[in-house]
């Protein structure tokens, strides 16, 4: 049985957090889903937020931060999200703030992306395309 920092008390490992992916784009909502399910991950994975809002009000960066806001609140109380994952590149900026206001990760994907691409082995990157 996990405790509440996620490590299971029979061998010490720490097991992934529930998650979310919170974005603006219901246009994501099936690539995020595929995604979920091709790395094994749907028992973790507490679903999708979209933000709320004409796309239009979004464009200002004051009312995307707010409802990027209450999206992560929205899977953190609904779907018991342990992190968030920010689906989006352009919603990267709202990061840094994001995490100032949330106890959990708040997860920009391209900086995970380098590093992990970074730390692959040498030839994983092939006819370009990175094997992940």
């Amino acid at each position: 049985m996990p405790d509440r920092r996620g490590r299971n008390h029979r061998s010490g490992k720490r097991r992934s957090p529930n998650f979310s992916v919170v974005t603006t784009t219901p246009g994501l909502v099936l690539a995020i889903h595929e995604r979920v399910a091709k790395y094994g991950y749907e028992a973790l994975f507490t679903g999708e937020r979209l933000t709320q809002g004409d796309v239009v009000g979004l464009m200002d960066p004051v009312r995307l931060e707010a409802s990027l806001v209450r999206s992560c609140e929205a899977a953190i109380s609904e779907g018991a999200a342990e992190a968030i994952v920010i689906g989006g590149g352009p919603l990267a900026v709202h990061e840094v703030a994001l995490r100032s206001r949330f106890s959990i990760p708040i997860i920009e994907p391209v900086p995970v992306a380098v590093r992990l691409a970074a730390g692959r082995r040498p030839g994983a990157y092939q006819n370009g395309r990175l094997d992940v």
